[in-house]
This record gives structure tokens, sequence and C-alpha cells, in this order.
């Protein structure tokens, strides 16, 4: 779970939310 407690890259953050179809305003287009 070390994963759940370091700071994930931007990237993979991006996909995470992605996947989760998370919309935000700070989000690239």
């Amino acid at each position: 779970a070390d994963m759940l407690t370091k700071p994930l890259p931007k990237d993979m953050f991006f996909l995470l939310r992605n996947e989760l179809g998370i919309i935000d305003s700070q989000t690239p287009s």
C-alpha cells in the first residue's frame, strides 16, 4: 500500500481521474 501513502505522479493521477470519470476545472484540456 505504498502507492496509497506516496504522492502519485501527475500522469498517474490524471489516468486515475479519467478512469473514475472525474472532471476537474484544473484538468489540462
